[in-house]
């Protein structure tokens, strides 16, 4: 104050009174210019010629720039919308005459013509109610002045919009002083909105590359936002660059950036500070932005401008809660940037009340919230540089520790792979010892089993298709001469390998005794005896545990003698081909050994008469459970039975090559299943 009363009264400027602005003493052509602000002359209700508007009474002065709404003519306020004269008589200084001069005008709800000593100099949009257009676009008009009074009139037309009249200063100055000045303001502004959009469509990039961090993506939204605001307020630069822009989609874009602000800003600090900004004022914000947003929806702009100031009042309020608790909040608990944005959100909250302030007439200091929006994205960027140095640094410290891990690591790798390659050769001999164990195994086993030649000589036609899973089978047959029968025997141990080997050489040993020594040649007989030796030799239980290996198998004897062929089975099945016609006989349900599941074994045979040409067999479930084929499903017992008629058609050794092809056809590409054992002979 005790500076302000030592200025000089030159430097303040002059305000219009009563209707007359005297620059009479005022040096106009040393200043860059003079606002037209003060009392105008007004007359409401109609249009004044400028030729008339000395003789016409006004009706009262209106403050200029200012809405026409809060002015009482006969005790009543004034509407938003109607129609008005405004008249300014200026006194020029001496020196300003004969000098070209530049009047630029800014926003006016919403249409207007202006005249200048009786001259129409300026029009925007249509002013003629009958013809009504609306249009804002600030512009300008160079004169040079050959009189010391300038008689200045405006005839003002709004409708559509809250509140009309001069709402933006006018301007008169020297041409190149003031042209100078609104060329550099619409370089700075355009820069600025250049800016806003570059950062803005920066961060869109950013959050389309890394999605997780979904701040980037709202603060882009709100870089274009502020930015679209500033090409459609203050010079109406969007206005500018595309002249046939209609009033209706100007005036929209103009509102809604207002309306979708608040929710952009706290959303966006929400992403930021999700514990200390709630949810509740993300959805707050959200819904009154909505509202306010389908307001727009009106075609009538009168109604949704009537709402603005309610917008404010959810910008004040999300505003100091954001700015007084929320942010103090998370400096408190030191959050990440916390001061940063603290400082970032004061100064755009203090932007964004001086613009509240401007648009309500209170202050007139123009639109500065580009400028704020400027100053929040230095703290966005100094907050990155902060975030990406920390975890630079964090990524430098990783990449220490991971190094220190991975030494570590590899000394413990190389110490295991040593250890690992001892294995490996013990392994290596141990198995190569196992294998030539299994090798041998294996040629004991072929030697024990007594050759195909020996079958054929007992039969008039006869094959063995033996094909184990492993080294060692788990299957096996056994043939020969028993006084005058001939015996025919294939069993199916419990298990491959190894464990299904061990359990053929005892079935062998068994079968031998019962058949050479015992001379048994009743088929359930011999079964019943092997049960009973095959339990004994297992003791069934050992350690407790019960032992429940054993043995499918299938014995047949013939007698030629007497043209008869006896059969019993162990869970295998005997198969007979005679005259192109299948024939199956079933053999019993118990096992040899094991445990059983139906009550006390019985064994029953089964005596067949044949005549010549029979062919008969029998066979482990090797070959019908092994899987193959397009589905990779199992061959199936009953696809077997089918195989034996279609390839016993010729001799049998003939058929025996059409069944191990056919197998082979079946299991390509996947592991043989089980031992695979088909015996066949004819009679």
């Amino acid at each position: 104050m005790a500076l302000g009363g030592c200025t000089d009264p030159q430097d303040i400027p002059p305000k219009a009174a009563d209707g007359v602005m005297d620059l009479r003493e005022y040096d106009l052509l040393a200043q860059d210019y003079l606002r037209l602000d003060g009392d105008w002359s007004f007359i409401w209700g109609g249009f004044i010629t400028p030729k008339d508007i000395n003789q016409q009474p006004r009706d009262t002065v209106l403050m200029v720039p200012g809405a026409w709404n809060n002015l009482k003519i006969g005790g009543e306020p004034l509407p938003g919308e109607g129609t008005g004269t405004y008249h300014l008589k200026i006194l020029l200084p001496n020196e300003a005459i004969g000098k070209p001069l530049l009047l630029s005008i800014g926003a006016v709800r919403m249409a207007y013509t202006m005249f200048l000593n009786q001259d129409t100099i300026l029009s925007c949009g249509s002013a003629d109610l009958a013809d009504f257009r609306p249009y804002i676009l600030p512009k300008d008009y160079i004169f040079t002045p050959t009189t010391p009074e300038l008689d200045l009139v405006l005839h003002v037309a709004n409708q559509g919009y809250s509140h009309g009249g001069i709402v933006n200063s006018i301007r008169l100055g020297d041409h190149s002083k003031l042209e100078r000045i609104l060329r550099h303001s619409l370089t700075t502004d355009i820069f600025l909105v250049g800016c806003l959009f570059m950062v803005g469509i920066y961060h869109l990039i950013l959050y389309g590359v890394f999605r997780r961090n979904k701040s980037t993506l709202f603060f882009g939204l709100l870089c274009m936002l502020f930015a679209l605001r500033a090409l459609v307020t203050g010079e109406y630069y969007l206005i500018q660059l595309f002249p046939n822009l209609p009033n209706w989609l100007t005036m929209r874009l103009e509102f809604g950036t207002v309306y979708v602000g608040p929710w952009l800003v706290a959303i966006f600090l929400w992403q930021l500070f999700p514990r200390e900004v709630p949810r509740w004022l993300v959805k707050a914000t959200g819904y009154s932005s909505a509202f306010f947003c389908l307001s727009m929806v009106i075609p009538d702009g009168y109604w949704y401008s009537v709402l603005l100031p309610y917008s404010y009042l959810s910008i004040l309020i999300a505003g100091v809660y954001i700015v007084f608790y929320a942010l103090p909040l998370s400096i408190y608990r030191k959050r990440n940037s916390a001061i940063l944005f603290f400082s970032a959100m004061l100064v755009l909250f203090g932007v964004t009340i001086n613009d509240i302030l401007y648009v309500r007439y209170v202050v007139d200091t123009g639109f500065v919230t580009p400028y704020g929006m400027i100053y929040f994205i230095f703290i966005q960027a100094m907050a990155l540089a902060v975030r990406f140095g920390r975890t630079f640094h964090a990524l430098h410290t990783l990449k220490d520790e991971l190094k220190e891990k991975v030494e570590i690591r590899a000394h413990e790798l190389h110490q295991k792979n040593r250890d690992l390659e001892t294995q490996k050769q013990s392994l290596f001999t141990k198995t190569e010892h196992l294998t030539a164990s299994m090798e041998y195994a294996q040629s004991l086993q072929l030697a024990a089993q007594a050759p195909v030649e020996d079958l054929q000589a007992l039969f008039s036609e006869a094959f063995i298709l033996f094909k184990p899973r492993d080294l060692v089978s788990g299957d096996f047959y056994w043939f020969g001469q028993v006084g005058t029968f001939k015996v025919v025997a294939v069993a199916d141990c419990t298990g491959h390998g190894v464990p299904g080997a061990f359990m053929t050489a005892m079935g062998r040993a068994l079968l031998d005794q019962i058949f050479l020594e015992d001379k048994e040649t009743n088929p359930a007989k011999v079964l019943e005896r092997l049960e009973r030796k095959v339990n004994t030799t297992l003791q069934s239980q050992v350690d407790g545990h019960m032992i429940t290996d054993g043995m499918d198998i299938g014995i047949v004897v013939v007698d030629e003698a007497g043209k008869k062929l006896h059969f019993s089975g162990a869970k295998m099945d005997l198969v007979r081909i005679h005259k192109m016609s299948l024939e199956r006989i079933k053999g019993g349900r118990h096992t040899i050994g094991g445990e059983t599941l139906y009550g006390d074994k019985v064994y029953t045979e089964v005596t067949l008469p044949w005549v010549a040409g029979d062919r008969f067999y029998l066979f482990s479930d090797g070959f019908q459970d092994q899987f193959g084929g397009p589905k990779h499903k199992k061959y199936f017992s009953a696809r077997f039975r089918t195989l034996l008629v279609q390839t016993a058609p010729g001799s049998l050794n003939h058929q025996h090559h059409r069944l191990e092809r056919s197998f082979q056809k079946w299991k390509e590409g996947l592991p043989q299943t089980d031992d695979v054992l088909v015996v066949g002979f004819q009679l």
